[in-house]
């Protein structure tokens, strides 16, 4: 057998495998489609929050309900510009960690969940002064 008949019968064979098992090829790893669907799917989600967390910040401390806790964000929250390029390029960053961690897909997905538990709150809290 010659390498590119190998190479042909390892294809097949996994084209095959992926279609009956619902598994899919990343890089040299196999995962559930399951799995990376659901790892997306939190992270769409930690960047919706971010994006409500963005305006509301931006709309309470327009109208002096709100004053920016974090020492890190505080200088930054002063233009809306500055603050949606910083949370871009920290989501750009989560995302390709995400992408590059194809492993331990429990220990991503807890930390994901940690992360729009966190995130809830300081929406619903932001939310909660803006209304009152």
């Amino acid at each position: 057998m010659h390498f590119n008949d190998f190479m042909h019968f390892h294809e097949v064979l996994w084209e095959g495998m992926g279609t009956t098992l619902g598994l899919r090829q990343v890089g040299r790893i196999a995962v559930t489609t399951r799995e990376v669907s659901r790892r997306w799917v939190l992270f769409t989600v930690l960047c919706s929050l971010n994006l409500l967390d963005l305006i509301f910040t931006h709309v309470g401390i327009q109208r002096g309900v709100l004053v920016e806790k974090n020492p890190l964000m505080q200088r930054v929250v002063e233009n809306l510009w500055t603050a949606a390029t910083v949370k871009i390029v920290a989501l750009a960053i989560v995302g390709g960690l995400l992408y590059a961690i194809r492993r331990r897909t429990r220990l991503v997905e807890l930390t994901l969940a940690i992360c729009i538990g966190w995130y809830l709150v300081v929406v619903c809290w932001n939310y909660s002064l803006i209304v009152s």
